[in-house]
């Protein structure tokens, strides 16, 4: 349970200061510290974090995305729709 909250507190800090950037660049930084996340518990603990605990984690991260407005497309990949002024601008 206390590995479950802090996983959420740690990505829901991110992604809390990550308004502020591009969605992708949050993306990308959220899987990083995703991965960061997973590593400072496994050093605390001294042994691989759990299934269910891992299936928490990258929960957590599915969520943070869907937030910053991406959807998962048939073949399970992330990825965020362009509005017609991002096409256009690039």
């Amino acid at each position: 349970m206390a590995v479950g909250a802090l996983i959420g507190y740690e990505l829901r800090q991110f992604f809390g200061e990550a308004r502020a950037v591009g969605a992708e660049e949050a993306a990308v930084q959220g899987a990083l510290a995703l991965r960061d996340v997973r590593r400072q518990i496994e050093t605390k603990t001294g042994r691989p974090i759990s299934q269910p605990a891992a299936k928490a984690l990258f929960q957590e991260y599915e969520a943070q995305l869907e937030e910053l407005g991406f959807v998962k497309n048939s073949f399970g990949q992330w990825y965020r729709p362009r509005s017609a002024v991002e096409k256009l601008l690039g």
